[in-house]
């Protein structure tokens, strides 16, 4: 995966900048159909720049689709600098005019969190708001729906069956090593490639026709197969139940495999609301509330909370904590009523780590990985992730 790609859909907030931004928001699409909201900055025809998260991006405009093409050219022609300016930095600067007062705006709600982006590799409904899903599954805790993209949504619900925020993203990370050398990794998944550890991230091509067409009647029990490169095929396990999804996995290499592939069951929690540059911790501490990530430490113990408002730095210092867990648990404001509860149903050779949790508080995303510990291979029913929503 190319640098400046990884770049533009990295959503952590790791600095604010103060730019002469547009403050709407807009969608900006790229050629594989990815959607992302950001602030349009400029374009010099080559290249646009946007603000997303408080982080600022160059990206090419022969990489985003027509849409997106014509709204940067758009946008640019209104955006031109007066000509005769002076340097702001230089002699003869003009007495700037007091600032506006900037009161901070309240959070960006998505219009649509059922709205996700990515190629179509599954049949979809076509109709309604599901039209680019799958299948769905409708609870009163949450609905569950395979999107066409092959990733599974989690939507939870309030009391009034409203969705909560954004959804939960679970998919399969899917790679090799050329090199079978664990000081380098191995055999971790990485969610890109990793040429420092010799490691080659699949694509996903297709999936194999499913057995039951696309519907939004629900489903108890799903079993899709996915397609990568080189052959190698990936077998996803689903079960469902009132308030519990259970999910397997295993990779199966054709005999032609130069590598063998490793494989990891990956959950993202997104960054939970689109919050202005301008905010700080008086702003954002309502909001936040009491919302927490709880873990239980890999070698047990109490559980371990993390608080959205606390830096990750912060509480490794106060508690040891490291990025290695048995089970977690999201709960808090931004959940609303909802818990959501993570475990394998055996820790046997299983890693489950907190991935990308970086300490940028309070709105980061991050991502809750298993895997094999010894091969990176299959995580059958006996050692199945459970993911409980109450």
């Amino acid at each position: 995966m190319k640098y400046a790609k990884a770049l533009l859909f990295i959503c952590f907030s790791t600095a604010v900048f103060s730019a002469a931004a547009d403050d709407t928001i807009y969608d900006w699409t790229n050629v594989e159909g990815k959607t992302i909201r950001a602030q349009f900055v400029k374009s010099d025809g080559s290249s646009v720049t946007i603000i997303m998260s408080g982080r600022r991006f160059d990206y090419p405009l022969a990489k985003l689709n027509a849409e997106s093409q014509a709204l940067a050219k758009k946008l640019a022609s209104g955006n031109s600098r007066p000509t005769g300016e002076v340097d702001p930095f230089g002699p003869g600067t003009p007495t700037p005019a007091p600032a506006p007062e900037n009161k901070p705006k309240p959070p960006v709600a998505d219009k649509n969190p059922l709205n996700v982006g990515g190629k179509a590799l599954l049949p979809t409904i076509g109709e309604g708001q599901w039209s680019r899903y799958y299948t769905v599954n409708k609870g009163r805790n949450f609905d569950v729906a395979v999107h066409a993209n092959g990733r599974l949504y989690f939507f939870l619900k309030d009391s009034d069956g409203e969705v909560i925020g954004k959804p939960l993203r679970l998919s399969f990370r899917v790679g090799y090593y050329t090199k079978k050398d664990p000081s380098k990794g191995y055999p971790h998944a990485y969610y890109r490639d990793n040429p420092d550890s010799d490691y080659t991230l699949r694509k996903m091509v297709s999936f194999e026709p499913p057995s039951a067409p696309p519907s939004e009647s629900g489903f108890r029990k799903l079993e899709l197969v996915a397609n990568y490169d080189d052959e190698v095929k990936l077998k996803m396990g689903f079960e469902v139940s009132s308030n519990r999804v259970a999910i397997t996995g295993e990779p199966v290499d054709p005999r032609s495999a130069e590598h063998a592939s490793v494989m990891a069951i990956d959950v993202y929690v997104p960054q939970s609301i689109e919050v202005p540059d301008n905010w700080r911790a008086p702003d954002w501490t309502p909001v936040v509330g009491d919302t927490t990530l709880s873990v239980v430490p890999s070698k047990g113990g109490r559980a371990v909370d993390l608080s959205y408002l606390d830096k990750w730095e912060d509480i490794k210092k106060k508690t040891g904590i490291s990025r290695d867990i048995q089970e977690a648990e999201l709960h808090g404001k931004l959940f609303g009523k909802r818990k959501v509860s993570l475990a394998s149903k055996s820790f046997r050779d299983l890693r489950f780590m907190i991935m990308r949790y970086v300490g940028v508080f309070p709105f980061q995303p991050y991502h809750l990985v298993l895997e094999d510990s010894k091969t990176g291979g299959e995580i059958d029913r006996s050692r199945r992730l459970e993911i409980e929503i109450r």
